[in-house]
């Protein structure tokens, strides 16, 4: 951790997490482009970023926002990062993610502009959700200077089969369209794979070459992402090579980029496509150029990177804000915000109230079914609004540790607390018994003392007594006067007036327990 703080030499610290694979095969990897071009923009807004493959997720190094790129693997943030902020973009495989695995984020940002689907989500979860869909990197994918000069590649597709059969790749084969396609694992699809497949890779520096010097290119979408709004990469990185581009239908791509993007949704609109883009090329091919404004404003990296980082300070400021209405709270007693935090500390102090309050056995009933509604709503605040509850003042946070968090180590330091209690007044008990001691020293010397003076022999012996009980009555007198400090110590501190004022509550704790384990 401090190796990785030392480096930043006092910049934030963000890390991007992506499953790639922590191999020399990752650079084949469309996660491992995407982050590490996140990685560049973050830089230039002064930041310090380490991009982690899915076998580095899990290390306990500092960070103060971690950004985790959603595709087929998922991640639970951890939590032992104080201040730490997680944000997860999800950029595919939107039908794989719980309501849950969305909740354990501070930030939730969605790849996709159907409203339909962000809204529904909204209604699902807890936290914050935004809409920040693919992007490019605008720096290397950019139109041709000369666009409408002859290409050399008619139709071209850059993608892997996936170890399925893609239906936009099995209809150009089908037709005979005259395509080029880079990518692997594509043997089992295509027969005369030769007459198809250029090459199995083609790094992400090459892509906009082979755009700029190609007609078109065809793609299509997992079912899944198609259905929710979600585009492909490589749609809008040939959109900003001015490469016009044939889709399978999505009503955010038609409302992303108009007309200028053909769209089907079977093998007869795929073909009257094809035909289309053949016949009416140079007007689609000048609508797609007229798109680069609006890729260079709405879907480049800079302008995706620059909403990420107006997130992260506002996730920070909510937290402190949190903080801060908790402490106004529960130290300064102001009155309750009205905020989630707030509302839901009124509920606590009702909570507390009534607890306080109850005076028959009848109450319990009510206050358990009172508990539990606590419990379920303090379930529905973000995890950042449920932390800053941590800032309670020590009764209100022992209290809150016990009823609300119900955290079995917090109720152990409540009963210890009891035992210390108990120990004090065993030390009251024994004070008392050296006072007694020490009053029938004082008689036993007296007898000694008329002892001395009937015998020579008796009074060494008494001597050698006397110096034995002198010795005890000292170390006595000591022990007296330092267990006087500690009790007027116990009595002035925290710890005892707080086990007066806790008294009602604990009673009722405890009835609460002997009911749940009657029933």
């Amino acid at each position: 951790m401090n190796d990785r703080r030392k480096l930043a030499n006092g910049k934030g610290i963000w890390v991007i997490k992506a499953a790639f694979p922590d191999e020399p095969r990752k650079i084949h990897w469309s996660d491992y482009i995407f982050a590490n071009t996140m990685k560049k923009y973050l830089e230039r807004l002064g930041y310090y970023v380490i991009v982690e493959s899915a076998d580095e997720w899990y290390n306990q190094e500092a960070a103060d926002v971690v950004v985790v790129l959603r595709g087929d693997k998922a991640y639970s943030p951890d939590r032992n990062k104080p201040g730490c902020i997680y944000i997860m973009w999800n950029l595919s495989h939107p039908s794989t993610i719980t309501c849950e695995e969305y909740d354990a984020y501070d930030y939730v940002c969605i790849g996709s502009l159907k409203e339909e689907y962000i809204n529904d989500i909204k209604s699902k979860i807890r936290v914050p959700v935004r809409s920040i869909p693919m992007c490019v990197d605008t720096e290397i994918f950019y139109p041709d200077e000369h666009p409408y000069e002859d290409k050399k590649y008619d139709w071209v597709f850059v993608g892997n089969s996936r170890y399925k059969e893609r239906k936009s790749i099995t209809w150009a084969v089908k037709q005979k369209i005259p395509l080029k396609i880079w990518g692997a694992d594509w043997d089992r699809f295509i027969e005369e794979k030769d007459n198809f497949v250029v090459a199995e890779f083609i790094s992400n520096q090459e892509v906009p070459m082979l755009y700029r010097n190609a007609k078109a290119t065809i793609d299509d979408h997992f079912d899944d992402m198609i259905q929710n709004g979600f585009i492909n990469t490589r749609i809008v990185e040939a959109i900003a090579c001015g490469l016009p581009v044939l889709s399978d239908y999505s009503e955010v791509l038609t409302r992303m980029f108009g007309d200028a993007i053909l769209c089907y949704r079977n093998e007869q609109e795929f073909t009257e496509q094809i035909d289309k883009m053949e016949k009416e090329y140079s007007v689609i091919k000048e609508k797609t150029m007229a798109l680069w404004p609006l890729i260079q404003e709405k879907y480049s990296f800079q302008s995706c990177i620059n909403q990420l980082d107006c997130l992260k300070d506002e996730c920070k400021l909510h937290y402190e804000n949190c903080i801060q209405d908790v402490r106004a709270m529960s130290y300064e007693k102001e009155p309750y915000k009205e905020s989630a935090v707030g509302l839901w500390y009124q509920e606590f102090h009702e909570f507390l109230d009534a607890g306080q309050n109850l005076e028959y056995e009848d109450s319990d009933i009510d206050l358990k079914v009172r508990l539990e509604q606590l419990r379920e709503n303090f379930q529905k605040l973000t995890w950042k609004e449920q932390d800053a509850f941590h800032e309670l003042n020590d009764v209100e946070k022992m209290l809150f540790e016990v009823w609300v968090k119900n955290e079995v180590d917090h109720h152990r330091l409540l009963i210890e607390k009891q035992r210390i209690e108990a120990e004090n007044h065993i030390f009251k008990e024994k004070n008392a018994e050296l006072i007694i001691k020490l009053q029938k020293a004082y008689e036993q010397k007296n007898e000694i003392n008329e002892k001395l003076q009937r015998t020579y022999a008796e009074k060494s012996e008494i001597n050698r007594k006397l110096q034995i009980t002198y010795g005890e009555k000292y170390d006595r007198g000591i022990e007296i006067k330092r267990l006087k400090k500690e009790i007027e110590s116990i009595k002035k501190s925290r710890t005892y007036k707080l086990a007066r004022w806790m008294g009602a509550p604990v009673r009722i704790f405890r009835k609460l327990v002997k009911r749940f384990r009657n029933t």
